[in-house]
């Protein structure tokens, strides 16, 4: 079985490649091209904010949650050094974009681009706490199915004929 310190560097490699294939995505024409040949006139506009603010979302998301976990009582810095990284890459990409064929940039699509990140800061915080909440409200556990008898409570023995009284 794979470690935790195997999963946690899997899900960077994860977010590191959503990351870049998101930047090539956003300077190459092909997207706006096939957008322009594929979906219809009153669609294109809804659909490439959509795909902004849900990329966005995702990304702020994964970042958050690999930064901070489920770990709500961190300084400000802690909670929020991908927020700026992510502005400065919304901010940069639009820019970038005014010098590919087919693409332009727009500071509205950073504005987008922040909606997203409000969005994937909210799930992520919501998601957070909902977690710390069913852990404090003690929420029941599984005893282990190598747990003898007597290590279990009484309130979750299921009645059998080892468990009935003498």
């Amino acid at each position: 079985m794979a470690s935790p310190t195997f999963w946690k560097r899997f899900e960077w490699w994860g977010l590191g490649f959503i990351f870049v294939l998101w930047t090539v995505l956003l300077l190459r024409p092909e997207p706006a091209t096939f957008q322009q040949e594929v979906v219809a006139p009153y669609w294109r506009y809804p659909l490439a904010k959509s795909v902004h603010v849900g990329f966005y979302a995702l990304l702020a998301a994964w970042a958050l949650r690999l930064v901070r976990g489920n770990r709500l009582g961190l300084t400000p810095w802690q909670a929020w050094w991908p927020l700026p990284l992510l502005t400065v890459h919304a901010a940069a990409t639009e820019f970038l974009q005014t010098m590919v064929k087919e693409r332009t940039g727009s500071m509205l699509d950073v504005g987008w681009d922040h909606l997203g990140m409000i969005l994937g800061w909210t799930v992520w915080r919501l998601a957070a706490q909902f977690q710390l909440n069913s852990f404090a409200a003690g929420a029941p556990s599984v005893p282990s199915v190598a747990a003898p008898i007597e290590a279990i409570p009484a309130s979750q023995k299921s009645p059998g004929p080892a468990n009935e009284p003498d």
